[in-house]
């Protein structure tokens, strides 16, 4: 569990360039197919059936949870990514940024969007929202900070040194 936050151990995930364009490009299309579920709910609420199919079998939170779920993950993801690029790729630099990310995402969309609506007018879909946000940015911040496996040698009697 210390290696969660260690100065010194990479990150699993992403840390080649290649690999860190490549989960840019995912992060920018889940961003787009988020916001792309979001314009067809609104545009045609009737007949977006993949809406329908959410709001029928999980519930009228689904939609709109599912959404918050996928931005708060893919543009926590976005900004560490991309920032992860001018300094090392170990597990205490991702979950710094991904934290500024994090306090910056709580503070102005959760708390002061969300948070106001729900204040006014007590409906427990923002609630859900508020807790999808919370989701989304810790599945963000475990994924970007999941530290590399350790090399483990066996010796001849089985033990694991």
């Amino acid at each position: 569990m210390p290696e969660f936050f260690s100065a010194t151990t990479d990150a699993r995930f992403a840390r080649t360039l290649g690999q860190r364009v490549f989960a840019i490009v995912l992060a920018i299309a889940l961003l787009t197919a988020a916001g792309l579920h979001r314009l067809w709910g609104f545009a045609q609420p009737h007949h977006a059936w993949l809406r329908l199919l959410e709001v029928r079998y999980l519930g009228h939170w689904a939609p709109a949870g599912i959404e918050h779920v996928i931005t708060a993950c893919a543009a926590c993801a976005l900004f560490a990514l991309w920032w992860s690029g001018f300094v090392l790729s170990t597990t205490r630099n991702r979950m710094l940024l991904g934290l500024v990310f994090a306090v910056l995402y709580l503070v102005t969309s959760t708390g002061l969007y969300d948070g106001r609506q729900f204040m006014a007018s007590g409906d427990t879909d923002q609630l859900v929202q508020m807790v999808c946000d919370v989701a989304g940015l810790l599945l963000a911040l475990l994924g970007l900070s999941w530290p590399q496996r350790r090399e483990v040698r066996q010796v001849p009697n089985g033990l694991h040194v």
